[in-house]
C-alpha cells in the first residue's frame, strides 16, 4: 500500500549523487523487516528506522525533514500530508486520485512505482528557492483544513458519488 520500497529504490539513486543524503523511515508495519533488509541489500547509508513514533513527537519528526514523500498507491487522503505541511515540510507524492485536491502549486507529484521518477524529485529539494514556495504554498493549504472545511468537503464528495450524506451534531 504505502510503497516504502520504491522510496528506498529512488534512494539509492539518490545517494549515487548525494552521498551525504540521509532517509528516515516512520512507522511500524509488517513490512519494515524486509524494507531494513532491503535497504542493506542496495547498500544504503544514513537511512534510519524509526518505528513507531509517539503522536506528540511528530511535529519534531516532521521538522527535521526537508521533504515528506508519500508513495502510497491507495490512500483514502493522507492526512500527514497535512501534518508535513502543517510543519513547513514540502510534500512529494504520488499522483493517485486522493491526492489530486491537493494544489499543484503546493506539492511535488510523480507517478506511483517509479523509482526513477522520484529521483528529479527528491533533487528538486536541493534548490533554496524551490523549497521555500513549496513551504509556503504547503502551510496555505493546510490551512484550508479545518475540521468544518473538511467535514464540508467529504460531504461533497459524497453526495457528489450518489451517497447518503447524514447530517447530525457533535461527533
Amino acid at each position: 500500500l504505502y510503497n516504502v520500497a520504491c522510496t528506498l529504490r529512488a534512494f539509492a539513486r539518490i545517494q549515487a549523487r548525494y552521498p551525504h543524503a540521509t532517509l528516515t523511515v516512520v512507522g511500524q508495519g509488517s513490512e519494515a523487516v524486509g524494507l531494513r533488509s532491503m535497504a542493506a541489500r542496495l547498500g544504503l547509508r544514513n537511512v534510519t528506522f524509526t518505528g513507531w513514533i509517539p503522536e506528540a513527537e511528530k511535529a519534531d519528526h516532521y521538522r527535521l525533514a526537508d521533504l515528506y514523500v508519500m508513495p502510497s498507491r491507495g490512500e483514502g487522503f493522507g492526512f500527514v500530508l497535512l501534518e508535513a505541511m502543517a510543519c513547513g515540510i514540502p510534500v512529494a507524492l504520488t499522483t493517485i486520485r486522493p491526492f489530486a485536491v491537493l494544489p499543484d502549486e503546493a506539492v511535488l507529484r510523480y507517478p506511483y512505482g517509479e523509482p526513477e521518477a522520484v529521483v528529479p524529485v527528491i533533487a528538486a529539494m536541493t534548490n533554496a528557492e524551490k523549497r521555500r514556495v513549496l513551504r509556503v504554498a504547503g502551510l496555505a493549504c493546510a490551512r484550508t483544513y479545518t475540521l468544518d472545511k473538511v467535514l464540508d468537503r467529504m460531504e461533497a464528495a459524497f453526495a457528489a458519488e450518489g451517497a447518503p450524506v447524514i447530517h447530525g451534531g457533535p461527533v
